[in-house]
């Protein structure tokens, strides 16, 4: 019994070791993003792009369903607080939702581009070309998907101890870089500059 212990010891053991072998973590170079938009985009997934509609349980951001890292905690504000706009953001997101077929259409007959704040642009030169009611439509959509996209962009203010609505400058940024890398070519866009230029 020893003399088959001792041949198979030889022949197991790097087999339980090969096993228990720990792969080191692959690390992704994340280029010139900041550690901010990183956080934003990279863990949490706020681009418009990328935002998917709440369950009807609770939705993305409910405290009890989903951990958030220490610094998206305010323990200087109350839940209620924080809740507080909770239901505001919930439909934003879903109007986002509702209304990107819209969005999409206009975008593509160049009358909405996206502005290097991070919200929809009208270009009232093409307006006048809509039928009334396409227009009417536009008015609606545009108004309903900035004054959404801002109301994100202040929900991930209250969510983080670490900025306040003095940020919100900072955030637009980060959220119109988002939306220009995410725009189809051909599509109205607007640089740093403040030039519309079209997508390549």
């Amino acid at each position: 019994m020893t003399h088959r212990l001792m041949l198979i010891i030889p022949v197991a053991l790097p087999l339980v070791l090969a096993s228990c072998t720990v792969k080191p973590p692959e690390i992704t170079v994340t280029g010139e993003k900041t550690v901010l938009e990183r956080q934003l985009f990279g863990d949490y997934e706020l681009s418009p792009k990328s935002i998917f509609l709440p369950a009807a349980s609770g939705g993305i951001y409910t405290p009890d369903s989903i951990g958030l890292p220490d610094t998206l905690h305010r323990s200087d504000h109350p839940r209620l607080e924080v809740e507080s706009g909770r239901k505001e953001y919930l439909s934003a997101l879903a109007n986002h939702r509702f209304n990107l077929d819209d969005v999409d259409k206009f975008k593509d007959i160049g009358v909405l581009g996206e502005d290097n704040r991070g919200y929809l642009y009208q270009f009232n030169d093409k307006v006048f070309q809509l039928p009334p009611p396409d227009a009417a439509v536009l008015k609606e959509v545009l108004d309903e998907e900035n004054r959404g996209r801002r109301i994100i962009m202040l929900r991930v203010i209250a969510l983080r101890a670490d900025l306040t609505e003095e940020n919100l400058p900072e955030i637009e940024k980060i959220f119109a870089q988002r939306n220009f890398q995410e725009e189809k070519p051909g599509r109205m866009v607007q640089a740093d500059n403040g030039e519309w230029i079209i997508k390549k």
